[in-house]
């Protein structure tokens, strides 16, 4: 089916049952979409810009969201409450996405960090720099042990991610590397620049 929204749509995201979809938008809510049904089932609202992108955790019981507004939150998908809410006064989130456990996350950034995040206590436990440009990607690998990021410097880097140590530099892009994700198994990376 087709499904038109009026605020603006920057983003989708499918839950990982594939039941629903987030829809980020520029308005700074987040319409919450039952596939089925064809409507929107709930609209969380609580930044107060766009909404760049959302991310579900691997069990779908939260959502995350970052935002222009230099915040990102955490969401309960079921009652729609935000949780809790990330300031990054230094600069502006480009993505954020959970660990495989739904324990962590990681964050990129205009400035160039690579930034870990503990959900529970709140806490950004780890700046990683080493990017020239920014950093405009980063995930977990499939097993957690990884993060790898991918930056206007034209490059993807993987870091382990106990240590904040890089493994591996990827070049070979003539422009910004705008994502890199992880194969499932983990073994290959994909980049579009």
């Amino acid at each position: 089916g087709t499904f038109t929204a009026t605020c603006g749509v920057t983003n989708v995201e499918f839950s990982p049952d594939d039941k629903y979809v987030a829809c980020s938008c520029q308005n700074g809510d987040i319409k919450i979409l039952d596939i089925v049904a064809g409507k929107v089932m709930r609209t969380l609202a609580g930044h107060f810009e766009a909404v760049l992108s959302t991310s579900f955790s691997p069990d779908g019981k939260y959502l995350l969201s970052i935002s222009d507004d230099s915040t990102m939150r955490i969401w309960d998908f079921n009652s729609g409450n935000c949780l809790r809410l990330f300031d990054n006064n230094e600069t502006w989130f480009n993505s954020a996405q959970f660990d495989p456990e739904g324990e962590m996350i990681v964050t990129s950034s205009l400035d160039g960090s690579i930034r870990v995040w503990d959900i529970k206590e709140g806490i950004c436990t780890q700046t990683i720099r080493g990017h020239a440009g920014m950093a405009l990607y980063a995930e977990f690998s499939p097993n957690g042990k990884y993060i790898v990021s991918s930056s206007s410097d034209q490059s993807i880097k993987v870091w382990e991610v106990l240590s904040g140590k890089c493994v591996m530099t990827l070049n070979g892009h003539e422009d910004r590397v705008n994502s890199a994700k992880f194969s499932p198994e983990g073994d290959l990376i994909l980049s579009a620049s």
